[in-house]
């Protein structure tokens, strides 16, 4: 009984689907694992802005302990000034706490600007953990959605499998061989429709003798691209 136009459709329709489903099935880790490279990111921007919050308190804890330093000196150096009846060395120490005092300003700008700045950075890392929280249950999401999908198309890929290998029951001996050969080649485009007396897979006009043939039930494979021609 020759292999109707209706029957290699359906088993073209069949091959696409699967081809369909493995490729969606395939995509659910890709989604995880590009979830996760996300999250991953997220999670380093969190430890950076950390860093720079803990790299800020440091510097002021050091500029402080320098204010204070240089406090006491100054407090030193009034006294020193006090007791000297040296014209020389009263303008020596003048200079010097004139100088410092000009450094004890800086450093107390540096400081409240510090303040402000740790401020903004404390903050920043607040925001950071937030984003992160949300990049870890978005992923979490992800992960729970794949799995469940991948249970539902792993079910569906067996049965059009199963459908399938049914479905090429249909070929005789030696046009099956070639047939796996071709599947095993190109997959889901082991097969194409012919539209116009054109092959959709490769676009070229067949001659009216192989035209005539499929129309006669013959099993053709196109001469350009190899694939299985029925008609649409």
């Amino acid at each position: 009984m020759p292999v109707t136009a209706q029957e290699l459709k359906a088993l073209h329709e069949l091959h696409m689907l699967t081809r369909d489903t493995q490729a969606e099935l395939e995509r659910g880790p890709r989604q995880v694992a590009m979830r996760t490279r996300m999250t991953q990111q997220k999670v380093q921007e969190q430890e950076q802005r950390q860093q720079e919050h803990k790299d800020m308190k440091m510097s002021i804890d050091r500029k402080q302990l320098e204010l204070r330093s240089l406090e006491a000196k100054l407090v030193n150096l009034q006294v020193k000034l006090n007791q000297i009846s040296n014209q020389r060395e009263y303008d020596a120490i003048l200079k010097e706490i004139e100088a410092d005092t000009a450094a004890k300003s800086v450093l107390e700008d540096e400081i409240l600007e510090l303040l402000d700045r740790i401020e903004g950075a404390a903050v920043a890392v607040v925001e950071a953990k937030g984003i992160v929280a949300t990049a870890l249950q978005e992923q979490k999401k992800v992960e729970q959605e794949v799995a469940d999908s991948t249970k539902t198309l792993t079910i569906k890929l067996e049965e059009l499998k199963a459908k399938l290998k049914a479905s090429e029951s249909i070929f005789p001996g030696e046009i099956a061989a070639h047939y796996r050969k071709i599947v095993e080649s190109k997959g889901a485009d082991c097969m194409a429709a012919i539209e116009n007396g054109v092959c959709t897979g490769c676009y070229v006009s067949l001659t009216s003798q192989n035209l005539i043939k499929i129309k006669s039930g013959e099993l053709l494979f196109c001469y350009q691209c190899t694939s299985l021609l029925y008609l649409a």
